[in-house]
């Protein structure tokens, strides 16, 4: 089987395109704003809390009489998708990202016209998501397996209180819900059925923050009115 990428639900094997991935992997540190105080030695680091944007690259190589029609569909795929997207391939079938294509790029055609190749440059956020983190965790404790905190996705059926580590959320405050409240904590946004039911008027947090999930174990819990919780972890790792 030939190696590939999907990006916004693109599969290069649809067109019939080779893919190659150099096993380079061009890292960056977390950023930090120096400052320089005169007559004292060194800078002052102080972090941001963030990490820079990395790159993906892919060399594209469609063959065959049809390689003019495929690049070009495949082309229009891409460039129809708008903004961050999930990118995931098969040379680590283990993470994804969230990636955007913005730059520029040239499909060169040998002389039959039976060959057409190009270089994209995808330019992703700095996670690997696990696909192990996009699995629904239930019970009384939860279990980050990476070094970083992450911001889950969680689902609250029924309304009460829930307290994830030292947060206590009041999911229903001032009014009765009925059904599935969902719970963003990346986007800080609270749903209900679907992301057009906004329900944040009725979500109250009592340290007015969305919890995260630090490394390790995490102890979950409920109030009677709360029938069923979820979560979704979200890991990543560099």
């Amino acid at each position: 089987m030939s190696d590939y990428f999907i990006f916004g639900g693109v599969d290069t094997r649809t067109f019939n395109a080779a893919v190659y991935r150099k096993n380079v992997e061009t890292v960056g540190p977390q950023l930090y704003k120096v400052y320089e105080v005169p007559g004292r030695n060194g800078d002052i680091l102080l972090p941001e809390g963030r990490y820079p944007n990395r790159q993906e690259r892919y060399n594209i190589l469609i063959t065959g009489t049809n390689a003019v029609q495929n690049m070009d569909d495949l082309k229009n795929a891409l460039l129809a998708i708008t903004g961050y997207a999930r990118l995931e391939d098969s040379f680590d079938t283990d993470v994804f990202y969230s990636a955007a294509l913005l730059d520029n790029f040239d499909i060169v055609y040998d002389r039959e016209r039976t060959a057409a190749k190009c270089l994209l440059v995808f330019n992703r956020k700095p996670q690997k998501f696990l696909k192990t983190g996009e699995h629904y965790t239930f019970g009384h404790n939860i279990e980050n397996p990476t070094l970083f905190t992450s911001k889950p996705l969680i689902r609250v059926t029924g309304d009460g209180s829930i307290t994830i580590g030292d947060q206590t959320i009041d999911v229903g405050y001032g009014m009765s819900l009925t059904g599935e409240t969902w719970i963003d904590c990346e986007t800080k946004e609270c749903y209900g059925g679907n992301p057009t039911e906004d329900r944040s008027a009725y979500v109250r947090f009592f340290n007015n923050d969305y919890p995260v999930l630090a490394p390790g174990w995490t102890a979950l819990s409920w109030s009677s009115g709360v029938t069923d919780l979820a979560i979704i972890g979200r890991w990543w790792k560099l």
